[in-house]
């Protein structure tokens, strides 16, 4: 039982590292992007100030990835697009699981858009819709 801990344990670090990793490369990208515009924007001498990333004035490949994990009680669906990030979570009824996906979205720097849950037998099902934030 106890070595069973330590595996769910050590999955769901790697998996935070992993979703760090994926949120970093959006985070870069998405700076990228604005750095490119706004070149462009100084080389043909136009005004940048209604420069909007976010306004899919940009020619950029859309980018997506997706992470899924299971456990024994857990299950974790991550897709992310461009800079949107979904995040299904499917795991035994617990107390406390609310609090660790809140504190994993303050160290991912994800802002949080919308969330969904409900109860389905002994499980918890939540869904949360999130932005990659450029801090």
């Amino acid at each position: 039982m106890v070595g069973d801990a330590i595996n769910y344990i050590r999955e769901l670090k790697r998996t935070v590292d992993e979703l760090k990793l994926l949120v970093e490369k959006k985070r870069h990208e998405k700076q990228r992007v604005v750095v490119m515009l706004r070149h462009k924007v100084e080389t043909e001498g136009q005004d940048d100030s209604n420069l909007d990333p976010d306004d899919g004035s940009y020619n950029e490949s859309l980018r997506s990835s997706w992470i899924q994990r299971k456990s024994k009680d857990t299950e974790v669906d991550v897709r992310i697009v461009d800079n949107e990030v979904t995040i299904r979570l499917v795991q035994r009824k617990k107390m406390d699981c609310l609090v660790h996906v809140s504190q994993v979205l303050d160290q991912l720097n994800l802002d949080l858009q919308h969330v969904a849950g409900g109860h389905i037998g002994d499980f918890c099902s939540y869904l949360f819709n999130t932005k990659v934030c450029l801090k």
